[in-house]
């Protein structure tokens, strides 16, 4: 038979869900699995949307399901979430009655910022990514061919130190101080030249600047040639020279017709470079050729000698035991290892090479001699070289040329020469 149908009155209410046996296993899974099913939904919703009265679980573009069985339609995409709230009166939810769908907007103070769209992708951006990808490999090339290119670089610093060795070889061997005279002349031109060069970096008068190398040259380099300081009159001929260098340099200025402060200041300032120039390179070079024509071509080739050796054994120490910086800021590969190195070793081949370069001439050969010129060559020398590298550092030079591959310029490989050539001239004049 079909049990009765029972009124809603009388019909028995199941049992409570807490009466259950299976309620406190079920009391301890449903935190866990409501825990991993929040999880995602957390994740999606951006933090700048949970404040209060937002369900944070709601995610974007979710239409909710209302109490009387219909779906809400998409969210406006300016208007990224809804919420439910209790309806006003009695029914379902709708998205248009006092109860339903309400915007998050108005919940928060302020709505939430849209996203900024991503930049286009322009030809010029693609363009500039093509360039570094380009730039970086590069790079790396350059970076991979480092090793061979200084091993080309060694070896051409050496032909190139061969080289000289045998042309200036030839010329004190078979020629005589005329010779020697010449070659003094033709290198003071190169560094006048490059030193001028790069101290007004590619700039300045061509005129005022060999007009005050020539004044120079009556000054400085006439008085040392034995033949033309016969002359009585060369004294004076010198100074009338750098007098109208004064006066011409003075009215050229003048007639600017833009001269101003800036203009004098610079006019000024190339006229210092000229003048230091021609101090640094003529007038020190110069004793060169006094002491050729008075005592010899072994007392420049002697000396000239020991400064190869000094520089080289502090480039080797250095290299090799190098720690502490001599002078960081003007060079900083100069080592205080290298300097004490290369002073020793300097001092223990000076005797041998005198002797050699001065045979039988016993007088020169003293060992007191060599060791005093080694002296001043390893404590005062390198510091013609580092006064190079200061003025290199000041207008962004590397070099000061590039007539001798592999070592620059003539000025980087006399400079220390240029520091020696007066003192051992004086020192010949005091004790010879």
């Amino acid at each position: 038979t079909v049990p009765p149908v029972l009124p809603d009155s009388i019909r028995p209410n199941p049992p409570p869900l807490l009466l259950t046996r299976t309620m406190p296993r079920t009391a301890l899974l449903l935190p866990v699995v409501a825990a991993a099913a929040a999880l995602p939904w957390i994740a999606a919703v951006p933090p700048s949307s949970r404040r209060r009265g937002v369900p944070s679980f709601v995610p974007r573009g979710t239409a909710l399901r209302a109490r009387g069985g219909s779906d809400l339609p998409e969210t406006d995409p300016g208007v990224p979430y809804f919420a439910e709230t209790p309806p006003e009166t009695g029914g379902g939810f709708s998205p248009d009655g006092g109860g339903g769908a309400t915007p998050v907007s108005d919940f928060l103070e302020e709505p939430p910022p849209a996203a900024p769209e991503p930049p286009a992708l322009e030809e010029e951006s693609t363009l500039a990514i093509a360039e570094e990808i380009l730039s970086v490999d590069a790079d790396d090339a350059a970076d991979a061919a480092a090793p061979a290119k200084s091993k080309s670089d060694v070896l051409e610093r050496i032909l190139s130190a061969a080289v000289m060795l045998v042309g200036v070889g030839a010329i004190f061997g078979r020629g005589g101080s005329t010779a020697v005279t010449a070659l003094v002349l033709a290198a003071q031109i190169a560094m006048y030249r490059e030193a001028s060069a790069v101290c007004l970096r590619g700039g300045g008068s061509a005129a005022r600047r060999w007009a005050w190398f020539a004044a120079a040259q009556l000054l400085v380099v006439a008085p040392a040639v034995p033949e033309l300081a016969a002359w009585r009159g060369l004294p004076l001929a010198g100074h009338a020279a750098a007098s109208a260098c004064l006066v011409l340099f003075v009215l050229d200025m003048a007639a600017d017709p833009e001269l101003d402060s800036d203009v004098i200041g610079s006019r000024l300032g190339e006229a210092a470079v000229y003048v230091l120039a021609s101090l640094i390179t003529t007038f020190q070079s110069s004793y060169f050729i006094r002491t050729v024509h008075e005592y010899g071509k072994g007392w420049i080739i002697f000396p000239a000698l020991l400064v190869i050796i000094n520089d080289s054994m502090a480039y080797v120490f250095g290299r090799h035991m190098g720690r502490i910086a001599l002078i960081p800021r003007l060079s900083p590969k100069k080592t205080v290892e290298g300097f004490l190195g290369a002073a020793a070793y300097t001092a223990a081949l000076s005797v041998p090479l005198a002797r050699w370069a001065f045979g039988a001439d016993a007088a020169a050969a003293d060992p007191r001699h060599a060791l005093a010129v080694a002296a001043f060559v390893s404590a005062v020398s390198p510091f013609g070289g580092f006064l190079a590298s200061a003025v290199k550092r000041a207008h962004g030079a590397k070099d000061f040329g590039n007539s001798i591959p592999g070592h620059g310029g003539v000025v980087d490989r006399l400079d220390c020469q240029l520091v020696t050539a007066p003192f051992v001239y004086l020192y010949l004049k005091r004790f010879f």
